[in-house]
């Protein structure tokens, strides 16, 4: 299964949530001439190519694209890679060596990535590590999704209970009755000041095929190709039994997916607090 296309094809809700922080919020990013800019969590690139590339500054000097996933950074590469500013790299924004010629180098960094990384407080401080001092991170990632409650109720299955290990993905913010202030708290302790942090209540709509071809898609614990097809009709049983299947007015099966949008903007102090 090419899951980069599969990602690609399924995105309409990454990219809706982006043109909504877009519209909201992108006046109150600083931007500077010759900026480099990093993208943390670029997936195949198509969000960070067709969506954030365009709103950049014309004089950009870089941008810079991580994922932890070798298969997306190919495909980016492959597809994406379609100006000599725009890199992108394999790379793992909780590891313990970040590379050198990464350090202080970002102007700006961007990122929508952190409801699929449990260990955040990493990610963060890495990203801080990265940023130049008063310069910005501007973060957008799903607080509470429902693909978490799909797999937490699945993983009781003996057929999917070898693949499903939800505990090593559950970020502290789909739990989190506070999970701005836990944010919040999360960026200051890591040096940032917070210029604002935002929760949303969210409902996306999906026809049936593109929400269980999303589920697929978005699958790090390893499901068998051969299984994708069952995988996803258990997902659709789990989804009705929540009351979220329902018949729209043209007689389309579709699926209500509630979730939160997590939003804030922060910046690393001149004086860097951190190194003292």
């Amino acid at each position: 299964m090419n899951k980069p296309l599969l990602y690609i094809e399924n995105s309409i809700q990454v990219k809706e949530d982006f043109k909504y922080v877009v519209e909201k919020y992108f006046n109150l990013i600083n931007w500077k001439d010759d900026c480099n800019i990093l993208d943390v969590g670029c997936g195949p690139g198509n969000i960070t190519y067709e969506s954030l590339f365009p709103l950049l500054p014309k004089t950009l000097n870089s941008l810079v694209g991580i994922d932890l996933s070798t298969h997306f950074i190919d495909y980016a590469k492959s597809h994406y890679q379609k100006d000599q500013r725009i890199q992108y790299h394999h790379l793992d924004i909780t590891t313990d060596n970040i590379p050198h010629e990464f350090e202080g180098n970002f102007d700006n960094i961007f990122s929508y990535c952190l409801q699929f990384i449990k260990n955040q407080k990493a990610a963060i401080r890495n990203m801080y590590k990265m940023l130049k001092p008063g310069r910005e991170v501007f973060l957008n990632f799903l607080g509470h999704w429902t693909a978490m409650e799909i797999y937490s109720s699945l993983e009781s299955d003996k057929k999917w209970k070898p693949f499903l290990k939800p505990d090593k993905l559950l970020s502290p913010t789909h739990t989190d009755k506070q999970a701005e202030k836990y944010l919040e708290e999360l960026l200051e302790n890591c040096g940032f000041t917070v210029r604002l942090s935002h929760k949303v209540e969210k409902i996306w709509i999906y026809p049936q095929k593109m929400f269980t071809d999303i589920m697929a898609a978005i699958d790090t614990f390893g499901v068998p190709s051969s299984m994708l097809e069952e995988f996803g009709t258990d997902i659709m049983k789990f989804m009705q039994n929540r009351g979220l299947v329902h018949t729209n007015d043209n007689g389309e099966v579709v699926v209500h997916y509630p979730y939160t949008l997590l939003i804030a903007l922060a910046s690393k102090p001149l004086r860097n607090e951190m190194d003292k």
